[in-house]
């Protein structure tokens, strides 16, 4: 792997981590609906 690669893995990693805390993952906001299946490796940070 280059190092592209893996700034590129790393800012797709740290992007998804951000949106996943920003609006739980799960659901909508607005709605409350459940927008995918809860991911049973997520951990929820204290």
């Amino acid at each position: 792997m280059t190092w592209q690669e893996l700034m590129l893995g790393s800012a797709l990693w740290w992007s998804l981590a951000i949106m996943g805390h920003a609006t739980l993952g799960e659901f909508d906001p607005s709605t409350g609906k459940q927008t995918q299946p809860a991911d049973p490796t997520r951990r929820i940070e204290p």
